[in-house]
């Protein structure tokens, strides 16, 4: 006969008459760390006191502080690394790299569009000193490193309590060729139970006036580079097709946006823009004081990253944005503004998880 009863919660599923936790008997939090476009870090100076640094300084002072960074698993760009691709950012770059490199904390890189500039104006795909810099030899020696494709397209694996997971960094205005690549590998055996996490430089932009939701980014249009894919386009070849992929980022746009669309198998995939680097700096002490936003400024971006917190055991993430530059000493979303308080919309706990503001 049957017995009625309560049905099992969030991220639980019901085995054997008893409701248990998804994530099985290790469901700690942890986090990853986006880190926007720094280009602008790299534009004004040659000296290791830039802010870049200070970003990477700050995440290996933090990263066994759980209350900030809970078991942190990597740390994920957005692109435009530099912003004239010259020897001497690639240079500051690769250093403030380094410092997570000796502390052995995993993180992955990916070209923005900045990345393929000559002389200061359009380049191409080839021009890129990205491979100088960052070659597979280097990167081999990260922690979590997978694989790579034509140079500067690559994927990383961590493992978080029972649950694999990949991320997969494409370059800017991603290629046929590249997107027919990132198919595969997610095709693959050994991939297919892994929850996925794609980083491009370019994806979501702005809101526009009247949407509920931010659009899609344009077509490049030859813009640095040639014949490459708009963010709805990435969406149709890519993202949409595979149910494990729960999450894409991106830089890009001056701007701080979210959307949620649901894949073809009906998974619900987060793409979350990140970028500062128009912010101009700001000594108010509260946000409403703030009235120079999004204007160009030496140092722009202000040091600020995004913290995703991964919560299993409640099916929940919360997104944090930190600055690391002095007098930017507390969160934004203190007053406000620029914070996710997430909780499921839809009972998805079988594939991924959901975010609610």
């Amino acid at each position: 006969s049957w017995v009625s009863g309560e049905t099992c919660g969030v991220a639980q599923t019901c085995i054997e008459q008893s409701c248990q936790y998804n994530c099985g008997s290790d469901c700690e939090p942890f986090s990853i760390v986006i880190l926007p476009d720094t280009q602008n870090y790299t534009r004004y100076s040659s000296v290791k006191t830039t802010t870049y640094h200070k970003q990477m300084n700050w995440i290996v002072k933090n990263k066994d502080n759980k209350a900030i960074l809970p078991n942190l698993k990597m740390v994920v760009h957005m692109g435009d690394i530099t912003n004239d691709n010259t020897d001497v950012q690639w240079k500051i770059a690769k250093e403030a790299h380094d410092i997570l490199y000796d502390n052995k904390i995993p993180f992955t890189v990916v070209n923005g569009n900045h990345d393929y500039r000559v002389s200061g104006k359009i380049g191409g795909r080839s021009k890129t000193k990205f491979t100088t810099y960052f070659p597979e030899s280097y990167l081999k020696g990260v922690v979590g490193y997978g694989g790579m494709y034509d140079k500067v397209n690559t994927y990383s694996n961590f493992t978080a309590g029972n649950q694999d997971y990949l991320v997969l960094n494409l370059e800017y205005a991603p290629r046929q060729e590249t997107i027919c690549w990132a198919n595969k590998l997610l095709q693959k055996k050994e991939n297919q139970n892994k929850k996925v996490i794609i980083a491009t430089h370019a994806n979501i932009s702005h809101k526009k006036a009247g949407n509920t939701k931010p659009s899609y980014g344009g077509k490049p249009k030859n813009q640095y580079v040639a014949h490459g894919a708009s963010g709805s386009e990435l969406w149709t070849e890519l993202t949409s097709r595979h149910s494990n992929i729960i999450m894409i980022l991106n830089g890009h746009v001056g701007d701080s946006e979210r959307r949620e669309d649901k894949g073809n198998n009906g998974n619900l995939v987060q793409q979350i823009l990140t970028d500062y680097q128009f912010e101009k700096p700001c000594s108010a002490s509260q946000l409403s004081g703030c009235t120079a936003s999004c204007q160009h400024a030496v140092g722009g971006g202000n040091g600020w990253l995004r913290v995703l917190t991964f919560y299993p055991k409640e099916n929940r993430i919360v997104a944090k944005t930190i600055s690391v530059v002095s007098g930017n000493t507390s969160f934004f979303s203190q007053q406000g503004k620029d914070q996710f308080f997430c909780s499921p919309l839809l009972d998805m706990s079988y594939m991924g998880l959901s975010f609610y503001d």
